[in-house]
C-alpha cells in the first residue's frame, strides 16, 4: 500500500510542474541550454515564443512567415542540449578510463599484461575521438543556434 502511495505521489509530482498555467495562457514547452532559451506559450490557439540569449529577450508571435524558423530554432536548441550531454558523457568515460589505467599502473607496475594495455590504448583513442567529434559538433550547433536567433530577432 505504501509503495502504491509513493508511486502515485511521484506521478503527481511529475505531472504538476509539466502542466504550468500562466495568467494568460499555457506553457507548451520550455528549454534552456547554455545561454539560449525558448518558451512556447499558447493563448487562444495562437503560439507566442519567448526566445533569448544571455540577457537579451524577444517575444515573437508565431505566424506562417516565421513558423519554420522558430521550429528550426527549437530543434537546434534541443540538439545543443543533446550534444552537451554527449560531451559530458564522453568526458566522463575518458576520465574513468584514465583512472583505471592510472590505478593499474600504481598497483601493479610491472605485472600489467600486454593485452590489457592494448585494449586500454584502443579505448582511450576511441574516447578521445568521441570527445573531439562531440566538441566540434557542439561548436557547429552553437553557431547554428546563434544564426537562427539573430535571424529571428533582426
Amino acid at each position: 500500500m505504501k509503495s502504491k502511495l509513493i508511486i502515485v505521489l511521484c506521478l503527481i509530482g511529475i505531472m504538476v510542474p509539466s502542466s504550468k498555467i500562466l495568467a494568460n495562457g499555457e506553457i507548451i514547452t520550455k528549454k534552456e541550454v547554455r545561454n539560449y532559451y525558448y518558451i512556447v506559450d499558447k493563448e487562444n490557439n495562437k503560439y507566442t515564443w519567448k526566445i533569448g540569449y544571455k540577457s537579451s529577450n524577444s517575444i515573437i508571435k508565431e505566424n506562417k512567415e516565421n513558423e519554420l524558423n522558430l521550429e528550426d530554432f527549437r530543434n537546434a536548441v534541443n540538439k545543443l542540449s543533446q550534444q552537451n550531454l554527449e560531451l559530458y558523457v564522453s568526458i566522463a568515460y575518458l576520465v574513468i578510463l584514465l583512472l583505471i589505467l592510472l590505478i593499474s599502473f600504481i598497483k601493479k607496475k610491472n605485472d600489467i599484461p600486454k593485452w590489457f594495455l592494448i585494449i586500454m590504448f584502443v579505448l582511450l583513442i576511441i574516447s578521445i575521438n568521441a570527445v573531439v567529434q562531440t566538441s566540434i559538433s557542439l561548436s557547429v550547433t552553437d553557431k547554428e543556434v546563434q544564426f537562427l536567433y539573430l535571424r529571428l530577432t533582426h
